[in-house]
This record gives structure tokens, C-alpha cells and sequence, in this order.
């Protein structure tokens, strides 16, 4: 009977060390699941984070060139001095469509205006004053890819709705961080080289070609979007 007790009691002892091992495993397992699972959600949190950026950038970029459009069409009210309504931009005596002749102005065929020596003794030894660009020799260099020139150039531009009487309505981009620059040329009739051989022809009383800059700034650095455009005020009407 002694011997067949301690064989049980034998028995019973290696059946309780086999259940501490489960319980081991078991944890092990466990921890191994929870990790996983860490990693699995850091995963999505990176992944969401980058999503929500991607699409920021993309938002703020859309954003960005609709203020340009925005900007080129004020731009292109400022070359003709009429609204979109079909009143002048501005009533005084002394007016060149949506500015006055004191002040750097946009040539104005209504106004007689067909010279441009007069708005360069307006600017001096400078070449643009108020967004109002007449280089006396070649276009001008792009100065948008330098920063350095760019930010002399700035001081130096029209803002939106400042000749035309717009208004940003809110749009913290068109209101603070949108400029354009009108540049002003002669008429060349010889063959041009680029975008400019394909412009329509001006009138003959009104040899005039200009060459709209638009700069926008994003919400977020780097964001930048650039609009240029050629732009004949009185082309000859098809017959």
C-alpha cells in the first residue's frame, strides 16, 4: 500500500509541473499577440497621419491656384479698366482705366494713350512701380525663381482688388499672399520666338502686347503657384 501510494503521489507531482509549463506558453503567446497588435496600430496611425498630409498639401495647392486664377482675371480687368459689369474702373479726369496718370498706369487706347514714355518718366531709374512693368529693353528676367529677386520685386507689385476695387472676401491667400506685375511692350510685327509668335494681332492705332505675372502663395511653405500669361488689350477683330 506504501508503494502504491508514493508511485501516485509521483504521478500527481508530474501532472502539476506539465500545467505550469501551459501557463508559460500561454503567456508568452499572449505577450506576442499584443505586440503584434502595437505594431498593427502604429501602423495605421502612421499611415492616417500621412494620408491627412498628402491630402493637406493637395488642398492647400488647389487652394492656392484658384487664388492665381483669381489674381490673372483682377490683373486683366486692371489692363482693360473695365469691370465685369461694363463700368470704367475709375471715374476721374485723370484716369487710365483703373488707375490715374499720375501715378504708374496701364496704357488706355479711350484715353488717347498710345505711348509708353510717359509711364517710364513716372517710374525713374525703376522699371516697375504698383504691378506696373515697362522694361526698356527684352522681357524681364525671371525673377520668381530667385528668391532674392523675387522678394525686391514683391513691394513692387499690385495686390488683388487694389485697382479694381475687388474685394478677397475672406480668402487670406488673395488678400496677403498674391501679387501680379503687368509688363508693358511695344508691338514687334517680325516673327516672334516662343509663345509670343502665336498672340493675336493688335490693332495698328494700338501696338501693345502685355505679359501678366502671377504669384500665389500657399497656407503652407512651399505651397507657390505661378501664372503667365500674354495678353493683347485691343486684337484685331476677325472679318
Amino acid at each position: 500500500m506504501l508503494a502504491i501510494k508514493k508511485n501516485q503521489s509521483v504521478v500527481h507531482r508530474k501532472s502539476f509541473s506539465c500545467k505550469e509549463k501551459q501557463k508559460g506558453v500561454s503567456l508568452f503567446i499572449v505577450l506576442i499577440m499584443l505586440i503584434l497588435g502595437l505594431i498593427s496600430v502604429l501602423s495605421a496611425v502612421r499611415v492616417g497621419i500621412l494620408n491627412e498630409a498628402f491630402v493637406g498639401n493637395d488642398v492647400d495647392a488647389q487652394r492656392t491656384f484658384t487664388a492665381a486664377e483669381a489674381m490673372m482675371r483682377d490683373a486683366i480687368i486692371d489692363v482693360n479698366g473695365i469691370k465685369d459689369d461694363g463700368s470704367d474702373c475709375n471715374t476721374a479726369v485723370n484716369a487710365s482705366g483703373c488707375r490715374v496718370t499720375t501715378n504708374p498706369y496701364i496704357v488706355n487706347k479711350q484715353d488717347g494713350f498710345v505711348f509708353l514714355e510717359p509711364i517710364r518718366d513716372i517710374l525713374g531709374a525703376a522699371t516697375c512701380g504698383q504691378g506696373v512693368c515697362v522694361p526698356r529693353t527684352g522681357l524681364m528676367a525671371p525673377f520668381w525663381n530667385n528668391q532674392a529677386a523675387l522678394n525686391a520685386m514683391k513691394p513692387l507689385a499690385a495686390r488683388y482688388g487694389q485697382f479694381t476695387g475687388a474685394t478677397a472676401a475672406g480668402n487670406a491667400i488673395l488678400a496677403n499672399r498674391a501679387w501680379y506685375w503687368i509688363e508693358e511692350y511695344d508691338y514687334d510685327p517680325s516673327p516672334q520666338p516662343g509663345g509670343t509668335k502665336r498672340l493675336p494681332v493688335p490693332e495698328s492705332q494700338f501696338l501693345f502686347v502685355m505679359r501678366i505675372t502671377v504669384l500665389a502663395e500657399g497656407n503652407k511653405p512651399g505651397t507657390r503657384t505661378i501664372l503667365q500669361a500674354y495678353y493683347v488689350p485691343r486684337p484685331v477683330k476677325p472679318i
